[in-house]
């Protein structure tokens, strides 16, 4: 299955086998949008997938969905899903 230049929301990108996962489809040319419950973990992934020559994945810190208008804020300027 060709993924190149696709979308994807991987589930648990902030670390373990959903980090491992996000970084297999980055290799793929794969646009990655991150969400998660804790910043940290996904802008280390994002620095993975860009030191790898991966597009900078959008990411969001599951806290600030809560706030009304907050997930689009994040992807602005990324591809949609």
């Amino acid at each position: 299955m060709d993924l190149q230049d696709r979308s994807i929301l991987p589930t648990g990108p902030g670390g373990g086998s959903g980090a491992t996962l996000a970084l297999q489809l980055a290799a793929r040319s794969v646009r990655l949008k991150l969400v998660s419950r804790r910043r940290g973990p996904l802008d280390e992934v994002a620095a993975a997938v860009r030191e790898r020559g991966g597009e900078d994945p959008a990411r969001v810190d599951r806290t600030l969905l809560a706030r009304k208008g907050a997930l689009e804020e994040a992807l602005a300027g990324h591809s949609s899903l």
